[in-house]
């Protein structure tokens, strides 16, 4: 504005009219937010269009490379066989013999390999300890 202008000179109607024009900018203000709300909502959908493609490209990848992954199992444990063992004591398996020995009565017997491997066993209050198969 004009540093000459002022509002005291004008005549009262022209005053009313100048200052309902400068304060009703509703219309003005409801345009500008619809087309800055269209404006946001396009550039998101876009967005969106562009980048859910890639998603669900990438999502159907993952699927199948999940799905066709092969879980391992628990691998070779081995047959599992019984054994005459102690309490609490050892057994040692070598070649056609084994020694059975238990700590409890101190007595230590022998019989026939029929395990067909070779190992050494300690036991204690029942449970297996330690193995080492050999």
């Amino acid at each position: 504005m004009n540093a000459d202008f002022e509002l005291e000179n004008m005549p009262a109607a022209k005053r009313r009219r100048l200052g309902h024009f400068l304060s009703d900018t509703s219309g003005a203000v409801t345009v500008d937010w619809v087309v800055l709300t269209a404006a946001i909502v396009g550039i998101g959908t876009a967005v969106l269009l562009s980048v859910s493609g890639g998603t669900n490209a990438l999502a159907d990848k993952t699927s199948t490379a999940i799905s066709e992954v092969e879980v391992a199992g628990l691998g070779n444990t081995g047959n599992e066989w019984d054994i005459d063992a102690p309490t609490n004591g050892y057994l040692d398996c070598d070649g056609a013999t084994c020694y059975r020995s238990d700590y409890d009565t101190g007595q230590m017997s022998s019989f026939p390999n029929t395990y067909g491997k070779n190992f050494i066993s300690d036991y204690s209050g029942g449970e297996t300890t330690r193995f080492y198969e050999y």
